[in-house]
């Protein structure tokens, strides 16, 4: 830390006026994490301080924020909560990945609302018992086993149990304001207390191989994650006719004809199961995303009436694209790792913001000029020869061709909107055709023969610059130069 950010300088430059005890503490918490702490001040007084991944381990200086209603300390290795026990007005705290093993320090904080101790080594939560206005607690990844501490806490909206100990949900059955419960990758069997949760809306199952039939009374439900569950009839589904997002990827699932009845269905997620037949979902006008990814579909046709935005195709065993002409609305496509070798169809597509075509058969882009709207577009190891259309793509803000043969970027100097450049394991060697994209922010040459990258020097806002693998040394003047005014270079040889 610069002998500046180590006074208390950078406090009082922003006329915070705070009492000494805390300008203080702020500058004993920067000389601990060797930086300058991110804290919040209202009314001369500091309300938030964010530690999060940060070098601090001892929190001593704390105590004296007195006001604080915020903080964060996840990823770090405290593992004392004592400074915390007089902070009467804190109402978030978040202690998750830390080393923390006692929360007895935390049993006098009445005002907590928002509770998140997942990932540490709590073994009990006794301590949490009476903190009755918590409306929001994290506990995942917790190894305890004892959960009656919850029967409590009266006031939960939202309880993150997923990846514990817990089997039994008949202690959860009077936490009748909960709305979001995590309880992906735990050991219940027994869904059936869920049914008095009358006001749930999110619920994640993740993994857990119980009977699903008791959700059949969550008509309130909103958010159903049922990814890797095991079941053999979805039937019960047809009453959560208030459903607007729900995955079943990585289950057995085969017949969708019990979704019919979800008329209110956005979000739907089928990534990995063995659905061939779509025709259940042709009445389900809402459906906003559709995620298809490593399925076996031999007909797109029953989509042509929906209005779907986003739509994941990733390794599913698709052919014939011309089906999805006729879904105009479309914003998001992916097609990575599919067999498609023709993507004309796709020119109806005309408000596409975002195309993945990475690891296809596609060798010609020309469909692209009537794609004038795309902002995000991905051609990764593929085996294009002609990357001339590109040039009509004015809108691009991202653009991906690692592993490509592109070795000329003449057809990309007009692309003023550029953000993200990515061109590492590609024939490029020379870089004046990017002098003048002034909005670039990051570009990747890693594994290419470029030499020269003085054309860069002008990019006002280059933030990072990958030259791992290229014929660039670390002394080069441009690299010095770029480094002054602010590049991060990186010369690892990883793919980022």
């Amino acid at each position: 830390m610069r002998e500046e950010e180590n006074s208390s300088d950078w406090i009082h430059h922003r006329d915070y006026r705070l009492p000494k005890r805390e300008i203080n503490a702020l500058r004993d918490i920067a000389f601990k994490i060797e930086e300058k702490p991110n804290f919040t001040v209202e009314d001369q007084k500091t309300v938030k301080l964010d530690l999060s991944s940060t070098r601090i381990w001892r929190i001593s200086p704390i105590k004296h924020l007195e006001h604080l209603r915020e903080l964060d300390l996840s990823h770090t290795e405290v593992s004392d909560l004592s400074p915390l026990q007089r902070l009467e007005f804190l109402q978030k705290l978040v202690l998750w990945d830390t080393e923390i093993g006692d929360l007895s320090p935390l049993q006098g904080l009445k005002s907590l609302t928002v509770l998140d101790v997942g990932d540490t080594n709590v073994s009990n939560i006794f301590s949490l018992e009476n903190l009755d206005h918590l409306h929001t607690l994290s506990l995942a990844l917790l190894r305890i086993f004892n959960f009656a501490p919850l029967q409590n806490l009266k006031n939960l909206t939202a309880l993150d149990l997923s990846c514990t100990n817990i089997s039994d949900l008949s202690l959860l059955r009077d936490l009748v304001q909960l709305q979001q419960l995590d309880l992906w990758g735990t050991a219940i069997s027994d869904l059936s207390p869920l049914q008095e949760l009358k006001n749930l809306r999110t619920l994640n199952l993740r993994r857990v191989k119980a009977d699903l039939t008791p959700l059949a009374e969550l008509t309130t439900l909103r958010d159903l994650n049922l990814e890797n569950a095991k079941f053999s009839d979805l039937s019960w589904l047809g009453s959560l006719t208030r459903l607007r997002r729900l995955s079943l990827s990585e289950t057995n699932v085969r017949d969708l004809s019990p979704l019919q009845a979800l008329k209110s269905l956005e979000v739907l997620n089928l990534r990995s199961t063995k659905v061939s037949d779509l025709s259940p979902l042709k009445g389900l006008t809402n459906l906003k995303e559709l995620v298809l990814e490593n399925t076996k579909l031999p007909d797109l046709s029953p989509l042509l009436n929906l209005h779907i935005q986003t739509l994941k195709l990733w390794k599913a065993s698709i052919s014939d694209l011309s089906p999805l002409q006729e879904l105009t609305s479309l914003r998001s496509l992916d097609l990575e790792d599919t067999d498609i070798s023709d993507p004309s169809s796709l020119k109806n597509l005309e408000e596409l913001q975002s195309l993945d075509l990475s690891r296809t058969k596609v060798t010609d882009l020309s469909f692209l000029k009537a794609l004038t709207h795309l902002e995000d577009l991905s051609l990764r190891r593929t085996d294009l020869i002609d990357f001339s259309p590109l040039k009509h793509l004015k809108n691009l803000r991202e653009l991906y061709l690692a592993f490509t043969d592109i070795s000329d970027l003449s057809p990309l100097q007009g692309l003023k909107n550029l953000e993200i450049l990515e061109l590492q394991g590609t024939a490029v060697t020379d870089l004046s055709p990017l002098k003048h994209l002034e909005s670039l922010e990051r570009l990747s040459l890693k594994y290419t023969n470029v030499s020269d990258v003085s054309p860069l020097m002008n990019l006002e806002n280059l933030q990072v610059l990958g030259l791992g693998g290229t014929n660039v040394s670390w002394n080069d003047e441009v690299v010095a130069s770029l480094r002054e005014k602010g590049v991060t270079i990186h010369f690892g040889y990883d793919f980022t």
